[in-house]
């Protein structure tokens, strides 16, 4: 097992990589936003998007919250003001109202999935520093999708913001799995039934069309018919859908959570059969996928520490040992450079979502890796703990 302070030192790393990679000038339109992929050869860059300024953001309050070091509170603060942006606040179109859009404010569309990312932030933000409009920020947002962004019991892919705007496609991803959680936090802090049945509609969906048996997750799922070539690897990348395999949007810690709720011993079973899965997958040392998908190094890590929270006992100690690996072998991913551009960050996908080859870092696997990393000094503001 990996000592605490070396995975503290590594997490440090990786807060100056982020908040030093942030826009911060005011007069900027783009204050606020994170270098989200950084090619490591001539430091081409990608800026955040709605969900990925929303996790950066997170990752520096859990920096804060360790070091007591205030640019990591503002530079949290920062991405949030960005979020709040993002967030349509015209209470005369209640069609839109809450709705976050997904690049600029003049971005016309969102991905659910990733708008809800950035309402997480809220909330999780909201908890820590008690600022109830955040909080209102990410209702508004929980109410405006469950109004307008589900087909069914599990939600659209894509959203439209322009007049008459619906969903772009009908097709279901099963990287919306997260939300099941994030309906539960909305649950847990409000108080409100329509998100306890949101989350678990959602749950049963997912084990029903998602996450089968044997841990094996669908990426889309075509529930109407309309789309003969969802298999097609040109339109749907496999890079992209392999990644959602390991990167699992959080799909198995909502399970774990929604097991807590609900008591359905079923969610118990997948999330054990997702464990299995993650062991298939691995390679023996940590990593995950050939070619190798980095960020699963991260996500697997985050699932397995809450995973052990409800296992059966025979199975802890399997889980433990995958755990150690996926966070040694997430260390090693780390860059250790004297540009700080790079130091500190974490190889990752490409600003595309393909292989990343050790040419890229970015900030979905690293702001990942820092939950995981302090994950057992309850610094973390991600998952939010109630």
């Amino acid at each position: 097992m990996i000592e605490k302070n070396v995975l503290l030192e590594s997490a440090k790393a990786a807060f100056d990589w982020v908040e030093k990679n942030q826009l911060k000038k005011n007069n900027d339109a783009n204050c606020g936003r994170f270098v989200y992929a950084r090619r490591v050869a001539d430091n081409f860059t990608d800026l955040s998007t709605n969900w990925t300024t929303g996790f950066g953001s997170m990752a520096m309050l859990s920096a804060y919250k360790i070091t007591n070091e205030k640019r990591y509170l503002d530079s949290a603060l920062k991405g949030v003001d960005y979020l709040k942006s993002l967030q349509i606040m015209d209470a005369t179109v209640p069609r839109l109202c809450g709705a976050i859009r997904e690049v600029m404010p003049q971005t016309n569309w969102l991905h659910p999935r990733d708008a809800l990312s950035a309402a997480w932030t809220f909330l999780a933000v909201g908890k820590e520093l008690k600022d109830e409009t955040l909080i209102l920020r990410a209702s508004l947002f929980a109410d405006w999708m469950i109004e307008h962004a589900f087909m069914g019991d599990w939600p659209i892919c894509t959203v439209a913001l322009s007049e008459g705007g619906t969903a772009t496609d009908d097709l279901l991803g099963s990287f919306h799995s997260g939300g099941i959680l994030f309906f539960l936090d909305m649950y847990k802090e409000t108080g409100e039934i329509k998100y306890y049945s949101t989350a678990h509609r959602m749950a049963e969906f997912y084990i029903n069309n998602f996450i089968d048996e044997d841990g094996e997750i669908t990426v889309l799922f075509d529930s109407i018919g309309n789309n003969p070539d969802v298999h097609n690897e040109k339109k749907w990348p496999l890079d992209w859908q392999m990644m959602h395999k390991v990167n699992d949007d959080f799909g198995g810690i909502a399970l774990v959570e929604a097991y807590k709720v609900f008591k359905n011993e079923e969610y118990l079973k997948r999330c054990s059969a997702y464990f299995k899965k993650l062991c298939e997958y691995e390679n023996g040392d940590g990593s995950y996928l050939q070619p190798e998908v980095e960020t699963g190094s991260a996500t697997a890590s985050i699932f397995l520490q809450k995973y052990l929270t409800i296992a059966h006992d025979d199975e802890k100690p399997a889980i433990q040992k995958l755990l150690d690996r996926s966070l040694e072998h997430l260390l090693k991913l780390q860059l250790k450079r004297s540009d700080e551009q790079l130091n500190g960050a974490i190889y990752g996908m490409d600003d595309s979502c393909k292989y990343g080859n050790r040419e890229w870092v970015n900030l979905r696997i690293t702001a990942y890796a820092i939950f995981a990393m302090l994950e057992e000094s309850d610094a973390s503001i991600f998952p939010i703990k109630f």
